[in-house]
């Protein structure tokens, strides 16, 4: 997350460049920038904004400036506070205020957290299958935050960004298969019904 709450101190003040690159500083993020201060309460809605993180091209001077700077709230450089409070114990008082240590340890960090969101298990569990279609390796269902998801949960959240409403069906003739183009959520086979009803009256 770039969204400064406070100045910088003066010697961190280069910085600026980066902020003004982030992803979370584009237009389509401007409604949804409460999602990098999420919670622990809010997994899913903490994991979303860090794997938007990974994608911004300011992940490593975000994630240095906020551990370098102590910021205390929020998910900066795909960190959340836990992770960056985890990380400053793990280092030394001389490598905490070393840029090379620190952005070592952050990469570090960022590896293992990676080994277990449901982007990593979607990754780990899927596999092609003929004609386009995806399957899916192993139980149907994964724990994870303390909660059971479905494949098809899962695949839902990884394309659209938030969890499905009601069931998630399979739209193709394949049963098994979870691609996410080829699921689709209650809201979204409500919302198909109404399109069809409403062409169907244009016709």
């Amino acid at each position: 997350m770039t969204r400064i709450p406070a100045a910088a101190p003066r010697n961190l003040e280069p910085a600026v460049d980066w902020r003004a690159a982030g992803l979370c500083r584009r237009p389509e993020y401007k409604d949804r920038a409460d999602q990098w201060f999420a919670t622990s309460h809010e997994r899913l809605t903490r994991e979303t904004a860090e794997q938007t993180c990974r994608r911004c091209p300011s992940l490593d001077a975000c994630g240095l400036w906020a551990v370098l700077s102590g910021t205390e709230h929020g998910t900066w450089g795909g960190l959340h506070e836990e992770q960056r409070a985890s990380l400053r114990r793990r280092l030394g008082p001389e490598q905490r205020n070393d840029p090379a240590a620190v952005t070592a340890a952050i990469h570090q960090a960022l590896n293992t957290a990676t080994a277990r969101t449901l982007h990593a298990i979607w990754e780990e569990r899927t596999h092609l299958l003929p004609d386009g279609h995806l399957g899916w390796r192993g139980k149907p269902s994964v724990d994870y935050g303390g909660r059971p998801y479905t494949k098809k949960q899962i695949g839902f959240f990884v394309s659209r960004g938030h969890m499905p409403y009601g069931s998630v069906l399979t739209a193709c003739d394949v049963k098994e298969c979870v691609l996410p183009a080829h699921i689709w959520d209650l809201s979204e086979r409500q919302a198909a019904k109404v399109a069809a009803e409403r062409a169907e009256v244009a016709s």
